[in-house]
């Protein structure tokens, strides 16, 4: 059995201009499809559409209800946007398998990548098959006449015709995130901290809301004062997605609980914070629902807090902040 991991949409024109100059193929087969789409995703051409679309790469009409050699298409969301696959099986010889991923709202770009992929994986196959008499060639029924196959719609109307083909918005998406990350700027030195939030998705926009926590860190002179600090609080990130990448706006609001450390005292103190800045992400798919992800923020401190001891300040939170983080994402469709 051979059977490839996911590649990138972009790979394909390259590996069928590659098979289509390994010279004259030997002869047509016949191959039945099976095609399926969830009930509810727009966007999509139908089996007579993609069939046309394969036969029109292939040069001739491959498809019959009775044939030896059999390909299932499926094309549906997973948490990256949608995914596309076809499994070919063929008599004695195994079965292919590929895999391809797209952003929401794309499918049609996507089908027609997996035309083309299983135009030349069919044309690959049937040259790698052993030289033998061609058997009897069954009766097949005259050719239907189809439509003229419209050309792929542009992104921006993909994304369109989502919202208005069916007279329902682009499907919603929720999600829980866990994060730990490294910080610096709302502390006396870097400090380590966790967060954990949900996300609501719709098509390419999202919104997420998280509490997060710091670690308290100091900075002490050698007689052992100084100043000691930590943060709690909540960010709202609205964000914009582009297949694994993301770029969001980001609020943080919550409490910096100060100390001033004395030596024969500790004097503590939780003042408002705020900051605003971006976030910069990436998720990486780890199967159905479950999503690795990886972030860094760049944040303007919005209120300043300055901790005094004896009258004089010892530490002031910086004009800027930043983390650096990585966790884990799970859908709930």
């Amino acid at each position: 059995m051979r059977r490839s991991s996911a590649v990138g949409l972009v790979a394909l024109p390259l590996f069928g201009a590659a098979t289509a100059m390994a010279g004259d193929p030997p002869e047509r087969v016949a191959l039945a499809i099976s095609y399926e789409l969830p009930e509810g995703l727009t966007g999509c051409p139908g089996a007579d559409e993609f069939s046309a679309l394969v036969a029109a790469r292939l040069g001739y009409d491959p498809f019959a209800a009775e044939a030896s050699w059999r390909v299932a298409v499926r094309i549906e969301p997973d948490a990256s946007g949608l995914r596309g696959s076809f499994r070919l099986e063929r008599p004695e010889q195994g079965q292919t398998e590929r895999t391809l991923r797209a952003g929401a709202g794309e499918c049609g770009e996507l089908a027609t990548a997996l035309a083309l992929g299983l135009s030349v994986t069919v044309d690959r196959a049937r040259r790698e098959e052993p030289s033998a008499p061609p058997p009897p060639a069954a009766p097949r029924p005259a050719p239907s006449v189809r439509a003229p196959i419209e050309a792929p719609p542009r992104r921006a109307d993909v994304s369109r015709s989502e919202a208005t083909a069916s007279g329902r918005p682009s499907r919603l998406g929720v999600a829980a995130t866990a994060a730990i990350h490294a910080a610096t700027g709302t502390s006396p030195g870097i400090t380590g901290g966790a967060a954990a939030g949900v996300r609501v998705r719709i098509g390419s926009f999202s919104l997420g809301v998280e509490g997060r926590a710091d670690l308290p860190t100091s900075q002490l002179d050698a007689a052992g004062t100084g100043a000691r600090a930590s943060l709690f609080g909540a960010t709202v990130a609205p964000c914009a997605h582009l297949r694994a990448a993301s770029l969001c706006a980001v609020g943080l609001f919550g409490g910096l609980r100060g100390e001033a450390v004395e030596l024969a005292e500790s004097r503590s103190h939780t003042s408002f914070y705020s900051a605003a800045g971006v976030r910069i992400g990436v998720e990486l798919p780890l199967g159905e629902t479950v999503a690795l992800i990886a972030r860094s923020e760049v944040l303007a401190t919005l209120t300043r807090t300055t901790l005094r001891s004896a009258g004089e300040p010892i530490w002031a939170t910086p004009v800027a902040a930043g983390t650096l983080g990585i966790g884990a994402q799970v859908d709930f469709r």
